[in-house]
């Protein structure tokens, strides 16, 4: 996925992952579902702690937590539409950036695997966005 603004942006320190572009839902037990769930408002201690190697391979601990937000847009009857649910990796993200120097346009790649039976992350980059001399 093409990483956003929001997604590099220090004040948000997190990656947005929507579930639209999951390939496949199944990479989570239903426990550590319920654990990024386990959140509290501004608690930045919740969600499901995960190991996530960043693309120079460095090893870090992340927080995985799912969000789930109403959208804005207003039915006939007067009520909110549908709900749109995502991922977040958090607690450690800015630092992610900073050390691969991810901007904005830069293309990534998250994979899940299972290392004796806990979930693992790796974040490969595909394509750095072109960039001028001296930015």
């Amino acid at each position: 996925r093409t990483l956003t603004k929001t997604d590099v942006d220090k004040g948000q320190s997190h990656l947005s992952i929507p579930m639209s572009s999951l390939l496949t839902h199944d990479f989570l037990t239903s426990d550590e579902k319920e654990e990024t769930q386990n959140r509290i408002k501004g608690d930045r201690e919740g969600g499901l702690s995960e190991q996530v190697i960043d693309p120079r391979l460095k090893v870090l601990e992340l927080k995985l937590r799912r969000t789930d937000m109403k959208k804005k847009k207003k039915t006939k009857k007067g009520r909110t539409g549908k709900t749109s649910s995502l991922y977040c990796l958090a607690y450690q993200w800015n630092d992610v950036i900073k050390e691969n120097t991810l901007r904005q346009g830069d293309m990534l790649h998250l994979w899940s695997f299972r290392s004796q039976q806990r979930l693992c992350l790796a974040l490969v980059l595909l394509r750095r966005e072109e960039r001028l001399l001296g930015n």
